[in-house]
């Protein structure tokens, strides 16, 4: 690939007769302008301009109609190497001898892939020699993704072997071509408007996502993304097309887990909470007849009920991705805690200042919980120290702490070693954890109560 230099390119035109030469001749006259070409007759003559350095680049049209190389091989090459020689000829047509050959007629498009095939075929051959050219290029054809360049006109100028497999042909039958004509005319509008709005400076790329329609084969999603190269070069855009056909089912799947996740939610919020508000309502109305430690038990289990469904709707939704965290305090956020917690503040050690980006209400939860385990497995004498970490924070107390064998299982769902526990408190630690893109793990503290280590954290 190239960066479109701008000296003037020399051709001479053999064969392809009149038609040829001559609407080629009028096509570049209102092309760029960079493309001189002239028409020359007889093969030595075209040897010796060759030879003499007066032609940049060979184009030897062959079994065009009206040509007069019918059934010819290109052989002009052989006189000097490092000119390139583009053969034209109708689709089917064997060509030997040439660096590229274009499947064209006397048509204007024919001519615009012949003019692109030139400029490529020259700016290669006095490219060859530019420092790092060689990586750059072996970089472009080492991805796993498609790369194209064209000019401001949408005519193609490079792709990479990557778009050419995807797109199901060769490369050469790529070059000059409108790219496009290579879609759909919605996705040319849609492109055409993200091209507006970089020249606009609206945003900093174009990303166009569509259905990628290859020469023989089905379709399938791609995603487009495209910056304008600026500059007097050749080159005025360069974009990059990716399969997204994964990403989609990912999505999909997500979707469709989210839609049983709002299922489960509302028969959990609902469908379980509705008996037991008419269970609660019966159990005051049995108070008002009778006195009973029964009852006492009856409060009991409906509490124990209402917890674990509460357990359930933020265990559900706490593992959603956060997408747009904010700036939070963690003094602030640990003190705005205490009052659910029902733990002394003389009995919470802050010993940091640090603010992270987060999502404030679950962080919150992250952090009540955490105070709450220390609370349900230390006892109410417990002090808890939140502090800081590389990279993160910690959340500590001064209890029994954790038998190593069991700290493996203490984030899964269920597990609990207090009597009245749900088993749902560190298990919605974790997903909120994991929601923010963090990590936690359970150690041994300072004095030898548990402490969760949380990191990965962004911090201001």
């Amino acid at each position: 690939m190239t960066h479109g230099t701008t000296h003037p390119i020399r051709v001479g035109l053999s064969g392809g007769g009149d038609a040829f030469s001559t609407g080629f001749r009028s096509f570049l006259d209102t092309d760029d302008g960079r493309i001189d070409a002239n028409v020359v007759t007889g093969s030595e003559r075209l040897g010796d301009l060759v030879a003499a350095g007066a032609v940049d680049c060979v184009v030897h049209a062959v079994d065009l109609p009206g040509s007069d190389s019918r059934g010819e091989s290109v052989a002009v090459g052989e006189t000097d190497p490092a000119v390139p020689v583009v053969a034209v000829a109708p689709e089917g047509v064997p060509v030997t001898g040439a660096d590229a050959v274009v499947v064209a007629g006397a048509t204007e498009e024919g001519y615009r892939r012949v003019a692109a095939h030139v400029r490529a075929a020259v700016d290669a051959s006095r490219g060859g020699s530019v420092p790092g050219r060689d990586l750059y290029e072996t970089v472009l054809e080492s991805i796993d993704d498609a790369v194209y360049a064209i000019r401001a006109d949408g005519t193609i100028v490079y792709v990479n072997d990557r778009y050419a497999r995807m797109k199901g042909t060769d490369r050469a039958a790529l070059i000059g071509t409108d790219i496009y004509e290579l879609v759909t005319d919605e996705t040319a509008e849609r492109a055409r408007r993200e091209r507006q709005a970089l020249e606009r400076r609206e945003s900093d790329v174009g990303v166009v996502e569509y259905e990628f329609t290859p020469v023989d084969g089905e379709p399938f999603p791609a995603e487009m993304r495209f910056s304008v190269v600026g500059g007097d070069g050749e080159v005025d855009r360069v974009g990059v097309i990716r399969d997204i056909s994964a990403r989609q089912e990912r999505e999909e799947i997500l979707r469709r887990k989210n839609r049983r996740l709002e299922e489960f939610t509302g028969i959990v919020s609902h469908d379980l909470r509705s008996p037991l508000n008419v269970a609660t309502g019966r159990l005051a109305l049995a108070r008002e007849e009778c006195d009973s430690d029964h009852l006492d038990d009856v409060e009991r289990a409906l509490d124990r009920m209402e917890s674990l469904i509460e357990g359930l709707l933020t265990l559900a939704t706490e593992g959603e991705d956060v997408g747009d965290p904010e700036r939070v305090g963690l003094p602030t956020a640990v003190r705005e805690c205490l009052g659910s917690v029902d733990l002394p503040s003389e009995q919470v050690r802050i010993e940091t200042g640090r603010t992270v980006r987060a999502d404030r209400d679950r962080l919150r939860q992250l952090l009540e919980n955490l105070l709450r385990n220390a609370v349900d497995h230390a006892g109410d004498d417990v002090t808890v120290t939140v502090g800081d970490l590389p990279g993160g924070f910690y959340v500590e107390d001064d209890g029994p702490g954790i038998d190593p064998d069991d700290r493996d299982g203490v984030f899964d769902v269920g597990v609990s070693t207090a009597d009245d526990g749900t088993g749902f408190g560190l298990a919605i630690v974790s997903q909120i954890v994991g929601a923010h893109g963090w990590s936690i793990d359970v150690t041994t503290g300072t004095e030898g109560g548990a402490r969760f280590e949380v990191t990965g954290v962004d911090r201001e």
